[in-house]
């Protein structure tokens, strides 16, 4: 055990109830003192007229204190932990396990403040199922969640620790890309293609039907002072343009006009090498 780890498990609620448990057992031998002393036995008198009582009750009292601040500090850890999970349940989208929308403009505001203050890149990828309406239509929805799943195993196992992956709609997905214009691109693509490459089994009642899944992704970078909400409908205007320009690609728009200012409704398509 590193000493960092050592400390945070000191440190931890069923050490700290126990210490404050032996703390107040210290009070409660005061008060005992005390008492005594209000009815003319000083407490040295008290202590020395029975030294093993005295010390017998000091033990005793500290050890039930510890023993009581211990229980606390573990119920106290359990509920914690309890909290931490409801909330990491509310933050997640309950089909694929990705972050939720929810989740996704709370980290974009706070990555985006980051990159204003510290002067850093940001990219916004915004992710689309290409042609997800015919796999619901054609197969039904529970087939489609499969997909929705598959996709987002399939873009987890590219996505880098620091690359925040989200679902946002229904078969929406965004990436929030902490990257240069290039960096950006190349992880735009590396999720592209590891989904380009998925064949999934659907059924159907004809039998199973392998299909294989593309994706369409535009993206979008981050301006000085810009905000959020202006930031995702580049992203939007550049998937749009994916679309347009025959899907399983990525797209970008042009270089806005000025911080905070919407893109022109243009954009550049950009396909793969």
């Amino acid at each position: 055990m590193s000493s960092e780890e050592a400390m945070v498990f000191f440190l931890a609620p069923r050490w700290r109830f126990s210490l404050l448990g032996v703390l107040l057992s210290f009070g409660a031998l005061a008060g005992w003192l005390l008492l005594q002393w209000t009815q003319g036995t000083t407490p040295a008198e008290e202590i020395a007229a029975a030294p093993l009582l005295s010390a017998y009750l000091l033990v005793s009292t500290a050890a039930v204190f510890m023993a009581i601040g211990w229980f606390l500090g573990v119920q106290f850890e359990r509920l914690e932990e309890a909290n931490r999970r409801l909330q990491e349940l509310a933050s997640r989208d309950a089909l694929t396990g990705l972050w939720n929308v929810r989740t996704f403009w709370r980290d974009l505001r706070r990555e985006m403040k980051r990159a204003n203050r510290d002067g850093g890149h940001l990219h916004l990828a915004l992710v689309d199922l290409d042609h997800f309406k015919q796999i619901n239509d054609n197969y039904g929805h529970p087939e489609g969640d499969r997909v929705l799943k598959a996709v987002a195993d399939a873009m987890k196992e590219v996505t880098r620790e620091e690359e925040g992956l989200y679902r946002v709609g229904g078969e929406e997905f965004a990436v929030v890309l902490l990257a240069d214009e290039e960096e950006a691109f190349t992880a735009a693509e590396r999720i592209r293609k590891v989904v380009e490459e998925l064949t999934i089994g659907l059924t159907h009642p004809d039998g199973l039907h392998p299909l294989q899944i593309t994706i369409s992704i535009g993206l979008a970078a981050m301006e000085p002072e810009m905000e959020p909400e202006v930031l995702y409908r580049q992203a939007d205007r550049a998937l749009y343009q994916a679309k347009r320009g025959g899907r399983n690609r990525v797209a970008r728009p042009p270089v806005t006009e000025g911080p905070g200012l919407h893109a022109s409704s243009k954009a550049e398509t950009v396909t793969a090498p």
